[in-house]
């Protein structure tokens, strides 16, 4: 017991140190644990934006026929909104109203028919 308690007291401040220097280190090592995450995310990003890619070129979408896409779903999505909050919006038409017309553009949309 005797020999621990001289060994502490001989190279007790220079253990200490020595874990504090450690410690130190250790802690300046955090930004590299940032990179690593980062480059996760990075590669994440790069195949998300490999599959829409991968997506776009099997639809092989014109941009007018996204357009009229993008607009039936925003009418559909409209109707679905209208029907959920059944709400009589501070406006001239009423919803019901409003159903049939967003069913006539969906249909003159679906038809090829331009809609402004």
């Amino acid at each position: 017991m005797e020999t621990i308690l001289n060994f502490v007291k001989k190279y007790g401040q220079l253990f200490i140190i020595g874990i504090l220097l450690i410690i130190f280190f250790r802690g300046c090592g955090v930004n590299g644990d940032r990179e690593v995450a980062n480059a996760k995310h990075d590669q994440r990003l790069d195949s998300l934006i490999t599959v829409t890619n991968n997506l776009k070129a099997d639809l092989k979408l014109t941009n007018k026929e996204l357009v009229k896409t993008i607009k039936i779903e925003g009418l559909k999505t409209e109707k679905r909104t209208l029907i959920n909050t059944n709400n009589i919006f501070l406006t001239n038409t009423r919803p019901d109203n409003r159903y049939t017309a967003i069913d006539k553009e969906i249909e003159k949309l679906e038809n090829d028919e331009l809609v402004n």
